[in-house]
């Protein structure tokens, strides 16, 4: 169990603090946080919109009923936060987010366990049922916090122990961001944890941040490792199709001219 002095006194290398965190007012002067709402409920997404464009530092560019095309809009536009609700083919479009437009982060609204690969694809956040605080997630999201749902931080530790052994190096997790995280999945909320260490909630919210910033530095070089094993064995069997490497009488085979075996083997 994590003292609760490791959040306040003597840090270790490297670690946050409360020092080290903008303060929460240093936003005035600064340019709107933009962002894109997609939701298929026009009633809901009104609500939503409301609620931004109330909020200070807060810019609505975009409010679109139709995720498919919607997302389009959003990588020629490159607001700051999407805000989406999850649709059947969520982690394609965060894909998409991801490869086209990486500095669009994705504010998931509403999502569910069976969303949660949607977080290993590069979303950044969600949003709880109802959207009370979508003006705090927002702002959050744009300057690297990260609030996820009790149900999301559980799989996410679940989802970091039992990492491919390739890459679990990048994705090891230090004694405060998992206690954050296994808090977050008992149902302590953001504000609770950091009464408890007496620091900020923002605080808090970066570590949440921290852990899945390695999470998704795992994911991409599963993604990576994956994709290399696909292409390596393509080109072998592209070239045992080509070349006859299974054939034993074109290995056998020499150039008249040049006396020079042209066969190929596995050797």
């Amino acid at each position: 169990m994590t003292d609760e002095s490791d959040l306040v006194d003597d840090p270790a290398p490297g670690a946050i603090t409360d020092d080290d965190a903008p303060d929460e007012g240093d936003a005035s002067g600064l340019p709107p946080v933009t962002v894109a709402l997609l939701h298929p409920d026009a009633s809901r997404r009104a609500l939503l919109e409301r609620k931004l464009a109330r909020s200070a530092g807060i810019e609505v560019v975009m409010s679109a009923g139709g995720t498919n095309e919607g997302i389009t809009d959003v990588i020629d536009g490159l607001p700051d936060v999407v805000a989406i609700f999850p649709s059947d083919d969520l982690v394609e479009l965060v894909t998409r987010l991801e490869h086209e437009a990486p500095a669009v982060s994705v504010l998931v609204l509403d999502p569910g366990p069976e969303h949660f690969p949607a977080l290993g694809a590069g979303a950044r956040g969600t949003l709880p049922s109802g959207g009370s605080e979508i003006s705090k997630a927002v702002t959050g999201i744009a300057t690297d916090e990260t609030v996820l749902t009790p149900e999301w931080a559980g799989l996410l530790l679940e989802a970091i122990n039992g990492l491919d052994d390739r890459v679990r190096r990048l994705a090891v997790l230090n004694e405060t961001e998992r206690e954050v995280l296994a808090r977050r999945a008992e149902g302590e909320t953001p504000r609770t944890i950091a009464d408890l260490y007496e620091v900020s909630e923002r605080l808090v919210n970066l570590h949440v941040g921290f852990a899945v910033g390695k999470y998704h530095r795992a994911t991409e070089a599963i993604r990576a490792l994956d994709g290399f094993e696909t292409a390596r064995a393509a080109l072998e069997e592209e070239g045992a199709e080509d070349f006859g490497v299974a054939d034993a009488e074109t290995a056998d085979e020499t150039d008249d001219e040049t006396g020079m075996d042209v066969g190929w083997s596995e050797e």
